[in-house]
């Protein structure tokens, strides 16, 4: 699948280490991404596929293009993020506003994010996708593999998450023709911040393109097949916020405008809360981002420093102790572990069992002895417990009967004789797990 050497287990800077990288999305912060970079160019990374959404896809068009972690730090700090936004009046002035997302769908145009994406591009001479064709991968059965760059957005019209530049054939756009800089505009368009991308459907309709993260903020799904194990790793690049803070509703006259407002906020800082699957969240440097907000214009260059040097410590600490053939063993191998859902069944009946077995331990002596004699052999006749606990047997039954009022164990008729089962069981899928029989 690969035309590039693969992986190897581990590398300094003298190592060329192959990988694909992912990189979420999260407003202005983006440059946060390019510490976490830097620290892996420096270990050895080099970058096969790279894929992103809103500003992860311009730091993956970036990269792309060929820009180093060190040449982009210098243009993302110095970069002045309020000229994405054409009209600052427009948060200002609140019915200018208001008109201009009911008849055009965005506050602003996101005709400026265009424009410095083909500045920067045009540096690196890349223009369209043809220009980021793999060498070798020109035929490929998997169109995903052709070009080094896959950028996400979400198709409000048909509902459909947009795969660009492999989706653009919908719109009866060539896929090698379409525009990187255009894709990357579509993708960081945020709904009612920026006006939407409209483009004709092959079917007639008129659509509206939107920011990817609205359908996936980390698609790290991209590089995936199913039953096949990776030859190198995909690693995802996760803006995070423990503590992202309120989003307070502006107290100003126009209550629709303020209401947009509070909605685009909410969106973009969910991304940073959303749980992450053990599968994707084992490959996956989340960065922390201190609070500051996705659509936060006005970084001073400190939080600038601060966003790119977290990027930094969150990758040394990651790749600290990252193994890509411990990760093939476990996650990429037929032996699937356990999914979300039965590690929490799991761990809610070891609790269970817990709080079963510190129960046992606080009966009376006599009953006590009955229910560890149960708990260790699972199940008994009235014959084993009282060879087992050396008790005559009218004392046993009356034990017995009295751990079955208190629900701590169970009885059943087999061949007319009655077995007594503890309401523990023991194994499952060779792990010591325990569950509670009811």
């Amino acid at each position: 699948m690969s035309v590039i050497a693969p992986h190897q287990k581990s590398g300094n800077a003298n190592t060329t280490l192959y990988a694909n990288a992912v990189f979420a999305g999260g407003g202005v912060r983006g440059i946060a991404h390019i510490g976490a970079l830097k620290v892996a160019e420096t270990l050895g990374y080099r970058w096969q596929h790279v894929a992103g959404t809103s500003v992860g896809a311009i730091i993956a068009a970036l990269v792309a293009a060929g820009y180093t972690a060190d040449e982009l730090y210098q243009p993302m700090k110095s970069l002045d993020y309020k000229r994405f936004v054409d009209n600052s009046s427009f948060w200002l002035f609140r019915i200018p506003g208001l008109v201009n997302i009911l008849t055009h769908g965005g506050l602003h145009s996101g005709s400026q994010v265009e424009a410095f994406m083909q500045e920067m591009l045009r540096a690196k001479n890349k223009v369209t996708f043809r220009d980021m064709i793999v060498p070798g991968q020109e035929n490929n059965a998997d169109p995903i593999l052709h070009y080094r760059l896959t950028v996400i957005a979400s198709d409000i019209t048909t509902g459909q998450i947009l795969r660009l530049p492999q989706d653009a054939h919908f719109y009866g756009i060539e896929p090698d023709d379409f525009e990187i800089a255009r894709a990357v505009r579509m993708s960081s368009s945020v709904p009612f911040f920026f006006m939407p991308v409209q483009l004709r459907h092959r079917s007639g309709s008129l659509c509206r393109i939107v920011d990817g993260a609205l359908l996936s903020n980390l698609p790290l799904f991209l590089f995936e097949r199913p039953g096949t194990p990776p030859d190198i790793p995909t690693f995802g690049f996760h803006l995070v916020n423990s503590s992202s803070p309120m989003v307070e509703m502006s107290r100003e006259s126009n209550g629709v405008i303020s209401l947009l407002v509070a909605l685009i906020k909410t969106m973009l800082n969910a991304h940073d809360k959303l749980y992450l699957d053990n599968a994707i969240y084992v490959r996956t440097i989340g960065i922390p981002v201190d609070g500051i907000s996705a659509t936060q214009f006005n970084l001073t260059p400190t939080q600038m420093e601060q966003l790119h040097e977290n990027g930094q410590q969150a990758a040394k600490k990651f790749f600290s102790t990252w193994d890509f053939e411990a990760y093939k063993v476990t996650y990429g191998s037929a032996n699937t572990p356990l999914s979300r859902l039965e590690q929490l069944h799991v761990a809610m009946k070891e609790q269970a069992a817990e709080q079963t077995m510190a129960g046992v331990v606080t009966l009376p002596e006599q009953l006590g002895e009955v229910a560890r004699v149960l708990v260790q052999q699972g199940e008994s006749t009235l014959e084993e417990v009282v060879n087992h606990t050396r008790q005559d047997e009218a004392a046993v039954i009356a034990a017995l009967t009295e751990l079955m009022e208190r629900g701590f164990i169970r009885s059943s008729q087999v061949d007319g004789e009655y077995r007594y089962k503890a309401v523990l069981l023991s194994r499952r899928r060779s792990r010591l797990a325990m569950s509670i029989d009811v």
